[in-house]
Formats: structure tokens, sequence, C-alpha cells
């Protein structure tokens, strides 16, 4: 297996592997333009595992100066319960460490259970409603 940064060019691998998965939401934020952008704003902090030279599991790492954050974390199937996707986490978390960033989330479909346990393993806690509360908004972008 191989660590390495994910490439924009890994996008149709990628999208490949996240499209099969339901715990994994995707939206527009997911096109291949949205997500070239986000590894150039974030150079070189998006991990790939690979093996035999096919993409097997996915972490996209991203911060904004003060918290890191990160996006579909994904090891397929057959690679599973191997430390594939605990090694990307690290990885992920050094980067952010040595940005000096102090603190990151993820955010987990309530219906991945197995993604809750997962992040709960590896130092990362549940905030409750009365600790925070996420709103958003959608903002219209025109095509450039």
């Amino acid at each position: 297996m191989r660590i390495a940064k994910i490439r924009s060019w890994d996008y149709d691998g990628m999208i490949g592997l996240w499209q099969k998965d339901p715990g994994i939401k995707l939206s527009g934020a997911d096109s291949r333009r949205n997500i070239a952008f986000f590894l150039k704003r974030n150079r070189g902090l998006s991990l790939k595992a690979v093996i035999g030279g096919k993409i097997v599991a996915t972490i996209l790492c991203g911060c904004d100066g003060r918290r890191g954050y990160f996006h579909h974390l994904y090891v397929a199937p057959g690679y599973r319960r191997q430390g594939i996707a605990r090694a990307l986490v690290e990885g992920c978390v050094a980067k952010l460490r040595r940005l000096g960033i102090e603190k990151a989330h993820i955010f987990v479909l309530p219906a991945n259970t197995d993604g809750q346990r997962f992040w709960e393993t590896t130092g990362f806690y549940r905030r409750t409603a009365d600790d925070v509360l996420m709103y958003s908004r959608d903002l219209q972008i025109d095509d450039l």
C-alpha cells in the first residue's frame, strides 16, 4: 500500500468510490471543478491509499487557517479493517499540526453509525446540541 497526496487527476477514481457508498453524501460541492479548487486551496493535505495502481481509500482534508476539516473518508469494502482509514486520518492530522491547526472537525451523517464509532476511536468527540449548532447557507456562484 502506498499513501500519497490526492491530485486533481484522481477525481474519476475518487468519485467512482464515493458514489458506491450511502454513508457519503455527494452534492454540487463534489463536482470536478470544486474538488480541483479544494485541492489547490489545500495543497498537499488530502490523501489517498493506492494498492496495485488503484485508489482504494481517500480522505479530503482542508483548513481555513484556524480549523481543519475532513470530508469523504472512504475505504473500499475489500480493504476495510486493515488500518488504512486510521493511517489516512493520522497522516492528515500530522499535516494540520505542522500548519499550527489546533482543532479539526468531521461531519458525519446520523445514520452512519460505523463512521461515528470510527471517528470516536481516532480521538474525535461528538459535539452535543447544547454545545454547538450548525447553520448553513447555500451561496449562488456564477459559473466562470
